[in-house]
């Protein structure tokens, strides 16, 4: 049982007796029959920890020791000498996954040495042989080969050197003007390995720091995997993300006890909210669209060529592909009555919408809202007034929800939406509201609307039927 979810029992059962619900003898058996965790998980895990940290020096080890003189050293014996932590390594590897497969030491530990082993060999036979080569295509080849290790030995530790390999790969790549697509299929193989463990322990804090660096990395191979031919397409890009995680967070992890057991869903949440906060102001919103691709000043066509055809493709297909998993979990959200989550996936559509207006216009600037007249600034007020409609929307639907399932914690992060968005709109004010009238008008209907709110919260609260 997870920490969180038994700290949780316990205290039930002792409140339980002290109320009278239960008995000293029924709630000492409930104890027994869920006990604490016991100081050998905490000593195991330390186990495991030492176990990698031990066997990754001894392979660094070996590098060094191989280093001394290295360029004295036959060739014979240099390629002998390079299969070392190689050969070692297999060989612990397949040590574990036959005779101490029941031990979480030797399979975490092994799984990082063989990633390392092979790591090492690689980069040494390359020197040997001077092999052109760079550090992004051993890192990615490294990340390759552990998939095997990662699945045959269940490793927790194999995976997070998969992702952050994986994750930094694609970084490496990108900067240096390549691309990173293969950074998808790499990622799409180790989710079932991510799933079988969340079913297995669901709520475990292995599985929460799994999935906050699931969620980082996605975070980051999103960004840097998108050629980014298309201005803006980045907007659509992660706004359906965010929703998508927050879809896949409460399907996979709805009744978590806290944010934190759904990592998952608590990205696409807060990720949802601070893009959204972001795209009411207009510089995300500048040279944006179809035409500013397409065509330089003269109107001839610019993308043509095959990088940028190619490049273009690869950015609608990672679009069509998140806008294609996020029409699947929203139809399961549906099904399964799964309706928060829905307000993120509302914001995700709006984003699209505004952003398919914008890219049609292909004409939006840096200064475009301070010409009225103009049809740019309609666009912008627009957008503008649609993006503070939809965040006001989200967060009165969530403070209604929470009324509605008496969930006061719910209620107050509604509540806290509505009031970023009138402190933005208070304080950092752009070009469309700044009229005191208007502004003092609008700011004067939302207190009112406010009080109302308090006043039926605070009726039902008396009551005591808000928890």
């Amino acid at each position: 049982m997870a920490r969180d979810r038994e700290s949780w029992l316990r205290r039930e059962i002792s409140a339980w007796v002290t109320e009278g619900i239960v008995d000293e003898d029924t709630a000492r058996a409930l104890r027994g029959r869920y006990p604490p965790t016991s100081e050998a998980d905490a000593r195991k895990a330390l186990s495991v920890v030492f176990a990698v940290i031990g066997l990754g020096l001894i392979v660094l080890g070996t590098i060094v020791v191989a280093a001394f003189n290295w360029e004295d050293i036959p060739r014979v014996a240099r390629v002998s000498l390079a299969f070392v932590p190689l050969v070692s390594s297999y060989g612990i590897a397949v040590f574990s996954f036959l005779r101490r497969y029941d031990r979480p030491a030797w399979r975490e530990a092994s799984c990082v040495a063989a990633i390392l082993g092979f790591a090492a060999c690689a980069g040494l036979l390359s020197q040997i042989y001077q092999i052109r080569g760079d550090a992004q295509d051993l890192i990615l080849l490294s990340a390759a080969l552990a998939l095997p290790f990662v699945y045959a030995l269940r490793s927790n530790a194999g995976t997070l050197v998969y992702l952050g390999s994986l994750t930094v790969w694609s970084s490496m790549s990108q900067m240096d003007g390549g691309n990173s697509l293969w950074y998808w299929p790499l990622f799409a193989a180790i989710v079932p390995r991510l799933v079988t463990h969340a079913r297995r322990d669901r709520y475990g804090s292995t599985t929460s720091y799994l999935g906050w660096v699931t969620a980082l990395s996605l975070f980051v191979g999103l960004g840097v995997s998108m050629e980014k031919t298309l201005p803006g397409l980045w907007i659509v890009a992660y706004a359906v993300m965010f929703a998508c995680l927050r879809l896949a967070g409460s399907l996979a992890f709805g009744d978590a006890p806290s944010r934190g057991s759904d990592p998952i869903g608590s990205t696409g949440f807060l990720g949802s909210y601070i893009l959204a906060f972001m795209l009411t102001y207009t510089w995300p919103w500048r040279d944006i669209g179809w035409k500013h691709y397409r065509a330089t000043s003269s109107g001839a066509l610019t993308w043509a060529g095959g990088f940028f055809a190619a490049a273009e493709t690869a950015d609608y297909v990672v679009a069509a592909g998140l806008i294609a998993c996020f029409a699947a979990l929203a139809a399961a959200a549906i099904r399964r009555k799964r309706l928060a989550p829905l307000a993120e996936g509302a914001l995700a559509a709006a984003v699209a919408a505004c952003y398919l207006v914008a890219a049609a216009s292909g004409a939006i600037t840096a200064y475009s809202y301070r010409d009225p007249s103009g049809e740019e600034f309609r666009i912008l007020l627009a957008i503008h007034i649609v993006m503070n409609a939809c965040i006001l929307g989200a967060g009165v639907f969530h403070v209604l929800r929470g009324y509605a399932s008496a969930r006061l914690s719910q209620v107050n992060f509604g509540a806290l939406v509505l009031c970023v968005l009138i402190c933005l709109r208070f304080v950092f004010v752009e070009g469309f509201f700044e009229n005191m009238i208007a502004r003092g008008l609008v700011f004067m209907g939302l207190g009112v609307a406010f009080l109302a709110l308090n006043y039926a919260l605070s009726r039902r609260l008396s009551k005591g039927d808000i928890r």
